[in-house]
C-alpha cells in the first residue's frame, strides 16, 4: 500500500466491558453494544456504514467462519457494500482487523468502515466444557495436548527458554505485572486495580514454572469496534482523527511445538520492522507501546523484537519501573491483558481503543503528556503477528 500518512483514520471507537466476575453470554449482543457506541462516538450511523470488517471467532456456538461478518451484518441492520472476516487466529484478531480497512479503502470497496471484534470465551468456558475444552481444541493433540491446559502451560516452555538463554529473572518478570497493575488502577474499565508488589507476584500461586498466578493475564468477555474512514470524511465526524500510519504482518503457523526458537520470535522483528518503515518512523518517534502480554514474559519478549532494547536484555529494560507510570516508555496504559482484560481471542482490541483514547489526550490522570506515535504488536496462533503504528492527527 505505500505511504498512508494523512490517508486513513479512526473517528470512533466503542467498548462493551462487563465487570468482573460477570457474564455477557451474548456473542452478537456485546457485538452489538460496541458498535452503536463507536457510531456515536464518530457522530455517524449505520447508513453511513459501507464495509464491515468482523472477527471471525471459531467453535460452538458460532456459524461458520464464511457466514460469521454476514450474520453480524443482519443483526446490526447494516447492508455494506464489502465486508470481510479475519480468522487470524488469538490476540492479532483483535487488531489485524483495523488494518483491513485501508486495504478495503484504497481498493475502492468501501469509504467508511466498521470494525468490530467481541469474545465471550470466558462464559463459554464456564458453563461449556471448561479449560479442557480450550486445551484440547488449540493444541497439537500429540505433541501438546497431553501436557495439560493451553495456553500457560506453553507460555511457560518460553519464558524457560528466555530464561535460560539469557539470564531473564522471575523478579523482572514480576516488574511487568507490577507496571500493569500500576496502569490500570487508573484505569475505570480494567478487572484488577488493587495494587501488588514484586513480593506479591513471586509469591502468588505457581501456574506452571517459572509464571505464578500474577505473571499470567485475566479471562473475560467483551468487544470493541472502531470507525475508520477516510481524512476528507474525518472532517465531518464528532472526534479528532485518529492516523493509520503503517501496518506489519507475519504468520508462519499454529502450534508452540513447531517454533524454530522459543526465544527469538524473528517474526515480530520482520512485522515491526515493516509497520515502522511503512509509518516513515523510529523506534526513538514512538510515545506509547502496546503488545500482547498473555504472561510477563511476553512483554519482555516482545519488547526486545519490537526495537526497543536488544535481544536479550528485555528483562533488564524492564526494571526499575521503566514501563510503569512516570517510566520512560508508556507501556500498556490500561493495564493490559495482564490486568484490564483479556478477551482470548480479541484481547488486542482493547489495545487499540486504549491507544485512541490516548492519542485523543482523553485518559485522565494515566494520560501519557503529549502523545503523538503509538506502537502496538499482537501475537497468536502461536506467534503469528501483527504490528500497527498510529498517530495523532
Amino acid at each position: 500500500m505505500g505511504n498512508m500518512k494523512g490517508k486513513y483514520c479512526i473517528v470512533g471507537i466503542g467498548e462493551a466491558t462487563p465487570p468482573k466476575g460477570t457474564y455477557y453470554g451474548s456473542y452478537w449482543g456485546q457485538a452489538a453494544e460496541a458498535a452503536k457506541k463507536a457510531l456515536d462516538d464518530a457522530g455517524l450511523t449505520k447508513k453511513d456504514i459501507d464495509g464491515v470488517v468482523f472477527y471471525t471467532a471459531y467453535g460452538p456456538p458460532f456459524p461458520s467462519p464464511s457466514s460469521t461478518c454476514a450474520t453480524f451484518c443482519e443483526y446490526m441492520g447494516i447492508g455494506p457494500a464489502w465486508f470481510e472476516n479475519y480468522p487470524y487466529g488469538g490476540m492479532p484478531s483483535g487488531m489485524t482487523g483495523i488494518n483491513r480497512a485501508p486495504m478495503g479503502m484504497e481498493a475502492g470497496f468501501a469509504t467508511t468502515v466498521l470494525v468490530v471484534a467481541s469474545d465471550n470465551y470466558r462464559s463459554r468456558l464456564t458453563h461449556g466444557g471448561g479449560i479442557e475444552t480450550m486445551a484440547l481444541r488449540a493444541t497439537d493433540s500429540q505433541y501438546e495436548g497431553p501436557y495439560g491446559p493451553y495456553p500457560m502451560v506453553l507460555m511457560a516452555l518460553v519464558a524457560q527458554r528466555h530464561m535460560h538463554a539469557y539470564g531473564t529473572t522471575s523478579e523482572q518478570m514480576a516488574e511487568v505485572a507490577v507496571a500493569s497493575r500500576q496502569w490500570a488502577s487508573m484505569n475505570p474499565i480494567a478487572i484488577e486495580r488493587d495494587p501488588i508488589t514484586i513480593e506479591d507476584v513471586l509469591n502468588s500461586k505457581m501456574i506452571a514454572s517459572p509464571l505464578h498466578r500474577l505473571d499470567c493475564c485475566q479471562l473475560t468477555d467483551g468487544g470493541t469496534a472502531l470507525v475508520v474512514t477516510t481524512a476528507d470524511r474525518a472532517k465531518d465526524c464528532k472526534k479528532p482523527p485518529v492516523y493509520l500510519l503503517g501496518f506489519g504482518e507475519v504468520g508462519v503457523g499454529r502450534y508452540t511445538s513447531y517454533v524454530p526458537n522459543l526465544a527469538d520470535v524473528y517474526q515480530a522483528e520482520m512485522a515491526s520492522k515493516k509497520a515502522l518503515q511503512m509509518a516513515g518512523v523510529t523506534n526513538d518517534d514512538i510515545d506509547i507501546a502496546f503488545t500482547y502480554d498473555a504472561a510477563t514474559l511476553s512483554t519482555i519478549m516482545f519488547l526486545e523484537q519490537m526495537g526497543f532494547c536488544k535481544k536479550g536484555e528485555g528483562g533488564r529494560f524492564v526494571e526499575g519501573g521503566r514501563i510503569a507510570p512516570g517510566g520512560a516508555l508508556p507501556f500498556n496504559t490500561h493495564g493490559g491483558l495482564l490486568s484490564c482484560r483479556h478477551t482470548t481471542h480479541c484481547g488486542a482490541s482493547f489495545h487499540l481503543t486504549e491507544a485512541v483514547k490516548q492519542l485523543r489526550g482523553k485518559c485522565g490522570e494515566r494520560q501519557v503528556k503529549d502523545a503523538k506515535l503509538a506502537m502496538l504488536l499482537a501475537e497468536g496462533g502461536w506467534f503469528n503477528i501483527g504490528v500497527t503504528v498510529l498517530g495523532r492527527g
